[in-house]
């Protein structure tokens, strides 16, 4: 199972909600539009998969020097063979994206992956928004390859889905650091991610709806950073957990009901699911 531990499923759901969420944006999916919305959840998915690989790949000589449980560092997989999948699935993603006109935005999503595997996640002032703007880049991908034609305001939401993905790498990035850093650090960036779903609320025609369903994550958070020593590896965890539960929030304040159901099921059900599975 040490591949599916390189390629860490748990959080695949995300992807797929970047682009049911960006499909959203764009207006819903026209009765002739979903073969098209597949094309885009596949090819997302194989980039982001591919991204989670290539990790493996280039940090695998200081995952062994730090101890880290990680597929190649324990000798289960080869580097060269990781990086040969890595490769397959990151031209299988481009192949499938570059039958539309978002091939040129697909393009700079797989370099961006591979200039943050390689480069970003060792310089976090420069990893933290790259990747984030990875992740809004995927939102738009959804957007885009449903013919939509973004304007100025259109670009507001992806951005602040970018930056609560720059603020959860860098709360990751705590794990390593010292307990009075991480604890410190770590509550102010909580602080500044837990508005940002209600903040979008403020751009959606059902606002309502974004606000009851992004409630629930805000309140964790809340209740999380009150703890009198909060484990930072945890708090990250209820970060990432939180990913899926933006895009869902968004997509139900558009109105677009089956696009929204779709993105719960992924945000709620089966991150749990595959918790329990220990090859996830």
């Amino acid at each position: 199972m040490a591949w599916i531990r390189l390629l860490r499923l748990r959080l695949l759901p995300s992807a797929f909600c970047d682009i049911l969420c960006g499909a959203a944006l764009a207006g819903g999916v026209a009765a002739g539009q979903w073969r098209q919305l597949l094309s885009l959840l596949c090819g997302s998915a194989l980039l982001y998969l591919s991204g989670m690989a290539w990790n493996d790949v280039a940090d695998a000589r200081r995952d062994r020097e730090l101890g880290r449980s990680r597929p190649i560092a324990e000798g289960e997989l080869s580097r060269s063979m990781a990086a040969l999948v890595a490769t397959v699935l990151m031209g299988s993603g481009l192949w499938i994206l570059a039958q539309d006109s978002t091939w040129i935005l697909a393009l700079a999503m797989a370099l961006g992956i591979l200039l943050y595997d390689f480069v970003g996640s060792r310089l976090l002032w420069f990893g933290a928004p790259l990747l984030g703007t990875v992740r809004a880049a995927n939102l738009l991908l959804g957007s885009l390859g449903m013919g939509d034609d973004l304007g100025l305001q259109d670009l507001i939401l992806p951005a602040l889905y970018g930056l609560s993905i720059a603020l959860i790498v860098w709360h990751g990035s705590l794990e390593e650091a010292t307990q009075s850093r991480s604890i410190r650090y770590g509550r102010r960036i909580r602080s500044w991610a837990l508005p940002l779903p209600l903040l979008a609320a403020a751009f959606v025609p059902y606002f309502w709806l974004t606000l009851l369903a992004a409630t629930p994550q805000v309140l964790l958070l809340y209740r999380f950073s009150r703890e009198q020593a909060p484990v930072t590896a945890a708090g990250t965890g209820l970060l990432l957990r939180g990913i899926s539960r933006f895009t869902a929030a968004v997509c139900l304040g558009t109105g677009q009901w089956i696009l929204a159901a779709l993105c719960l099921a992924l945000a709620w059900w089966v991150p749990p699911i595959l918790g329990r599975v220990r090859w996830s």
